[in-house]
């Protein structure tokens, strides 16, 4: 049994839990729409649009939001 499955079984799944969840759901969301692709586009061209980069920089400061809401509601 996994840790995460037995820290379920052990203290339910919470409010806290289901914040982290989310979270975690919204950075791999936010990954898989948003950064892979952008990392693809830039990857193709020799001249960084600066569009694209501004474009990255906001999906990254979401992932990193949700990272930190997931690490707190987890640990809290």
């Amino acid at each position: 049994m996994t840790a995460d499955r037995w820290a379920v079984l052990v203290d339910g799944l919470g409010p806290r839990r289901l914040v982290a969840v989310a979270a975690l759901a919204v950075a791999g969301l936010a990954t898989a729409a948003g950064a892979a692709p952008l990392h693809g586009r830039l990857g193709r061209g020799r001249d960084p649009d600066p569009a694209l980069l501004a474009r990255l920089r906001r999906v990254d400061l979401l992932r990193t939001a949700a990272a930190l809401v997931a690490l707190t509601a987890g640990v809290a």
